[in-house]
């Protein structure tokens, strides 16, 4: 995210939400951050969601994930974080 920003709209906050998450930003990217959560109230059900949905997928255990998908999954692990 550029730092001279003054504000982030959205499509910016969906960009940085797994940064967020992981308190991978720095101080003044949370503040823009945060100050998007307190007007928007559509990414903050969308920050949510993801709360929930990275809780629920720590609750799966390797040998609960079906065969024929598995593959599936590493690859999009894989591929998760590159750019």
């Amino acid at each position: 995210m550029d730092d001279r920003r003054e504000y982030i709209d959205c499509v910016d906050f969906v960009k940085v939400v797994t940064s967020y998450l992981e308190r991978d930003l720095n101080s003044e990217e949370v503040s823009l951050v945060e100050e998007h959560l307190n007007l928007c109230d559509g990414c903050g059900r969308y920050l949510e969601q993801m709360r929930q949905t990275i809780q629920l997928a720590g609750l799966i255990r390797e040998d609960e994930v079906a065969d024929e998908i598995r593959p599936a999954l590493l690859a999009a692990f894989r591929n998760w974080r590159r750019p």
